[in-house]
């Protein structure tokens, strides 16, 4: 377990206005989605990660640090993403923790196995101190309307 601040908290428990406001830099910067789906998809994901239990929150008291995400759940393995911190807080263990922590959770309910992927290299080093290795490489190719492939 990386050593840190804070505890995990559903996301719900946390400032839905910071979170919010979090996907959508994490849609804009990471999935490179267009400026006018972005707050749609935003506003569709969020209440969707809440229903479903899937997403965590770092916080130090009343301050959301990090967020992470299981994108997939089958009982023995977890398929994470959605890793989001803020520009001003990164560089300081937070999606390290907040990833350790919520892995800890789902190996707690059962959980043996995890697997991502990554967009940049500070988020490899951070899954590699943690344990993960890579196995492959992968592109992600997102449309901005459903297409016939």
């Amino acid at each position: 377990m990386p050593d840190g601040t804070g505890q995990i908290v559903p996301l719900g428990d946390a400032p839905q206005d910071v979170i919010t406001d979090w996907m959508l830099d994490y849609q804009l910067a990471t999935l490179n989605a267009p400026a006018h789906l972005a707050a749609q998809r935003v506003a569709e994901t969020y209440g969707h990660y809440i229903a479903a239990d899937s997403h965590v929150v770092l916080m130090q008291g009343k301050t959301a640090l990090a967020m992470s995400g299981f994108n997939a759940r089958l009982p023995q393995i977890v398929q994470v993403g959605g890793v989001y911190t803020p520009p001003a807080l990164r560089g300081r263990g937070h999606a390290r923790r907040v990833v350790a922590l919520h892995l800890a959770q789902a190996r707690a309910a059962g959980v043996r196995r995890a697997t991502l992927f990554a967009a940049n290299p500070s988020a490899v080093r951070a899954y590699r101190a943690l344990g993960f290795a890579q196995i492959g490489e992968w592109t992600l190719c997102l449309y901005e309307a459903p297409t016939d492939v």
